[in-house]
Order: C-alpha cells, then structure tokens, then sequence
C-alpha cells in the first residue's frame, strides 16, 4: 500500500467521524431540549418548596424575636430585682459571698499561673534533655523536667473549681431570696 493510498485511507476514516459527529446533533439536541425540561420541572420543584418554606418561617422567626424580647426583659427584670432589694440580711450575705468568689477567682488565677510556669519549665527542659551528648546529664535534666509537674496544681485548680461552683449556687439562692423579698 503506498503512502498515497494509506493517506486517502486515514483521511476517508476521519470524514466519516466528522460526518458521525455532524449526523448526531439533531438527535443530541432533542436531549438537551429534554434535559433542559427536566431541569426547568426541578428548578420549579426548588422554588415552590422555597417558597412554602418562607411562607411557613416568616411567622415563625417573628415570633421567635417577640419571645427572645421578653426573655430579655424577664433577665433585666430579674436584675433588677436584686439590685433594689434593700432587705440588710440579704444584701450582707451577697456582699460576702462576692468577697470571697472574688479570693477564689484570684487564687484560681494564681494557681493557673503556677501550672503555665511548671509546664513551661517541664518542656523547656525535655527539649534540653534531647539536646544533650551526655546521657547522665540528658537523665538529670528529665528528672528536673518530672519535678516541674504540674499535678498537684492541676488538683488545686479542680479544687478551686469546685469551691466556685458551690459559692456561686450559694449566691444564686441569695439573689433568689433577694428577687422574693
């Protein structure tokens, strides 16, 4: 076969896809105008469920607003309650244990500084320890790094946790009393 007649051969082959390709738009063209259809019936489908879908919150988030409205007032109401109760008893007891939230918060505070500071130090130390050629000192600075564990700090903290809990239900059950008066 010369190369002439391989050419004609090749170029035969790709006339014929061009003429497949051409002779399958029509076909090609009715499923699109189909699948556009389909698409249209979805789009419809999407915008009636939209549409209910406001049609059936827009109440429901008006009402939601007046109700967060008078939950908000409720809570300024509940304030201030307990900010014109002048019964001294009651205003006493507050006032200490506001006092004495107050002394658990600053050693909260204390022993959350202590534990940053062991943590820190523990770490800076085990970096230390990976750092050193002699495994006798990289041994003694892991020790230095276990000292600087900070457990019993973490106890405290919980500890103190807890004391605040207790302190703030009792002064819940005051300002109760205060809101009654």
């Amino acid at each position: 076969m010369s190369s002439n007649t391989r050419k004609d051969v090749e170029t035969y082959q790709q006339r014929m896809e061009l003429k497949a390709a051409v002779a399958a738009v029509p076909s090609l063209q009715i499923e699109r105008q189909t699948l556009d259809e389909q698409i249209a019936a979805a789009d419809g489908t999407l915008k009636a469920a939209e549409d209910l879908h406001n049609e059936t919150t827009q109440p429901l988030y008006f009402r939601r607003q007046q109700v967060i409205a008078a939950i908000n007032d409720a809570e300024r109401a509940r304030h201030k309650l307990v900010a014109t109760c002048d019964d001294p008893d009651l205003l006493r007891m507050k006032e200490e244990l506001e006092a004495e939230i107050l002394k658990v918060h600053q050693r909260r505070l204390e022993q959350r500084e202590r534990e940053n500071f062991m943590d820190t130090n523990a770490s800076r130390e085990r970096q230390n320890a990976q750092c050193e050629s002699w495994p006798v000192e990289a041994d003694r600075r892991l020790e230095v790094a276990q000292q600087y564990q900070a457990d019993a700090t973490r106890r405290a903290i919980k500890d103190l946790d807890k004391e605040l809990r207790k302190l703030e239900k009792r002064r819940e059950e005051v300002e109760e009393r205060m809101r009654k008066f």
